[in-house]
């Protein structure tokens, strides 16, 4: 069997046909590689800001008075919520940026992936 190459071959050629030489497609890899970089600090923050609300969120909901029925019912709430913190901190920043790089974003879209 012959190896094949990856590598494109840009003489002439290709750019007649519109391909980016190798080079190219290397800086446009190091670009979105730099862009992930720089997201990095904005999405730790985020992370950190969404947990906090969620922390809050989980105090009311503890503090609520009612039958048993309402305190079970916000007891279940504060429990999935204390999950869906602990899946934000097994996710990398670099995970999210890709993700919101890479795909068109709408609630119900990652609703269904998780």
């Amino acid at each position: 069997m012959r190896a094949v190459s990856l590598r494109p071959r840009c003489g002439a050629g290709c750019r007649g046909l519109g391909l980016e030489p190798a080079a190219a497609i290397m800086a446009h890899v190091l670009n979105v590689n730099n862009e992930v970089v720089k997201l990095r600090k904005e999405v730790k923050r985020a992370r950190v800001l969404t947990i906090r609300r969620l922390t809050r969120h989980i105090g009311k909901l503890k503090l609520k008075k009612g039958s048993e029925d309402v305190v079970l019912k916000n007891q279940r709430r504060a429990q999935r919520l204390i999950e869906e913190i602990h899946a934000m901190k097994e996710i990398k920043p670099d995970q999210v940026t890709k993700f919101a790089l890479e795909k068109e974003i709408n609630f119900e879209s990652v609703c269904k992936m998780i």
